[in-house]
């Protein structure tokens, strides 16, 4: 069992090794399960948490380095990008998905249930409808979306939950996988989450910013090789999902890598969002 160690991001403290967040959430287990195999408290004093507990740390300048969404780096500005390294799709996420009791296109004023804890894909959400739609909706934060609310006209689910209703949902309400969304209507990935470092620190510490980035790269494709059985199985601990299905979760679904197009998409991403006035200043909510 993968035993994830839990620290106080406010917690004011002398550090003499790099703050390095890291997103807790199963669709990153193919990075986390060998970062926990490697003696990383040698690197990194490393805290795992929520991408939106992160991006606040980072906001807090109570992070150095580490993963966040996409969102949050956009909105930032001052961050530099670790390459070659992504949470990612080409195409269907399967992850991340909205569900709806009426078409997507009548959803302006309705109200869609959005997870707090991923400001990527509750924005991307609220781009593609006022992109495709013209639809401006009145976003609830929840801690757990769900669909049943008598006063909820549609839901965004992401991660383990929506793998948990895949095929449940779908039998009485329209759907829309939002990686599938942005690649039918821009041709590129999405990118969801990232690594990065505070663009002051990652100058000041060339070597190890270049060190960790490095340790990251291998990571993932550890936990994509070698370690792949480990990950899957972990994956299978979470959500009590089939073996089968999380393993198609992560060699399909999913994407880790940031190449040219990856890069291209987030500039996309981050042009549309500044065309529909969802980019905030950091502190601002998206919703």
């Amino acid at each position: 069992m993968l035993v994830l160690p839990e620290k106080n991001l406010s917690q004011v403290a002398v550090h003499t090794l790099p703050r390095l967040g890291q997103i807790n959430f199963v669709n990153c287990l193919p990075v986390v399960v060998p970062m926990m195999e490697t003696d990383w408290q040698t690197k990194a004093e490393v805290t795992y948490a929520t991408p939106n507990d992160l991006n606040k740390a980072f906001a807090a300048n109570a992070l150095d380095i580490g993963a966040m969404s996409s969102f949050y780096y956009l909105q930032n500005g001052t961050l530099e990008l670790i390459d070659g390294l992504s949470i990612s799709s080409d195409g269907a996420v399967a992850s991340v998905m909205c569900y709806s009791k009426a078409p997507l296109s009548q959803l302006n004023g309705a109200r869609i249930a959005v997870p707090e804890s991923s400001a990527s894909s509750v924005s991307l959400l609220l781009l593609l409808l006022k992109e495709l739609f013209g639809a401006t909706p009145e976003l609830v934060p929840v801690s757990k979306p769900e669909i049943a609310d008598p006063d909820i006209d549609a839901a965004l689910i992401f991660g383990d939950q929506a793998l948990l209703v895949e095929g449940v949902w779908d039998k009485k309400l329209v759907k829309a996988d939002l990686g599938e969304w942005w690649r039918i209507n821009t041709g590129l990935p999405m990118v969801f989450g990232l690594w990065a470092a505070n663009a002051q620190w990652a100058s000041a510490n060339r070597e190890l910013f270049q060190g960790i980035s490095q340790s990251l790269r291998e990571a993932r494709t550890r936990g994509l090789t070698t370690l792949f059985s480990a990950v899957v199985e972990e994956g299978v601990r979470r959500t009590g999902l089939s073996y089968e299905r999380i393993r198609r979760y992560y060699t399909t679904d999913l994407n880790y890598e940031m190449t040219a197009r990856h890069k291209l998409a987030l500039e996309e991403y981050g042009k549309l969002c500044r065309k529909h006035g969802i980019l905030r200043p950091v502190g601002k909510p998206v919703v």
